[in-house]
């Protein structure tokens, strides 16, 4: 849980920067959702309540780190998002690449929030992945009307499915490679038993 938490948090902290980046050259008809997004995980008002605040209490249970030594598969996440977002020069690659992650994650929000519990973490504890299990998928299914409000050519759509499917697969990478680290942990422990 440390292993996942901890890499997990890489992303997680700077998710909103991602948001705002994005906002500077999305089209105007994507802004407002955009920043209700941004609104959102900053805590709808109230700073205390920003979602990298709110994912501290994971470690009520676990030790907070001092430092976080990156999977690579981190890396290549957040490495992703920041080409999608602020380098690629193509807006639909970001807006695809965020869509897809907001209309994803409430089904990995349910599975993570499961296992957490399952493991005897205070349900206070969870509130993050409990949160963005609703509000994600708010977020995905308003993503995908304002989306079909600005594609208009099949170059733009091509843009936002590679976007988005580069998302995906990074975000894919990132759960393959915690959960190689952590056989990888186990497997020495069944081999001496």
């Amino acid at each position: 849980m440390q292993l996942f938490l901890d890499n997990y948090y890489v992303n997680n902290r700077v998710f909103h920067l991602h948001i705002a980046a994005q906002s500077l050259s999305a089209p105007f008809e994507m802004r407002a959702e955009m920043y209700q997004n941004l609104f959102d995980e900053l805590g709808s008002g109230d700073p205390a309540e920003a979602h990298p605040l709110l994912f501290l209490r994971n470690y009520h249970t676990l030790q907070l780190p001092e430092t976080i030594v990156p999977l690579t598969g981190s890396l290549f996440l957040l490495n992703t998002k920041i080409y999608q977002t602020f380098l690629s020069g193509n807006v639909f690659q970001g807006v695809g690449g965020l869509g897809f992650l907001e209309l994803a994650m409430p089904a990995q929000m349910q599975k993570i929030f499961d296992g957490l519990k399952k493991s005897g973490m205070p349900i206070k504890d969870l509130i993050f992945w409990e949160l963005h299990i609703t509000l994600d998928q708010a977020h995905g299914e308003s993503w995908f009307e304002e989306v079909q409000e600005i594609l208009h050519t099949r170059e733009d759509a091509q843009a936002l499915m590679d976007g988005g499917m580069s998302l995906l697969d990074a975000r894919a990478r990132f759960y393959d490679d915690v959960w190689s680290v952590v056989q990888d942990m186990v497997e020495p422990q069944r081999l001496s038993a």
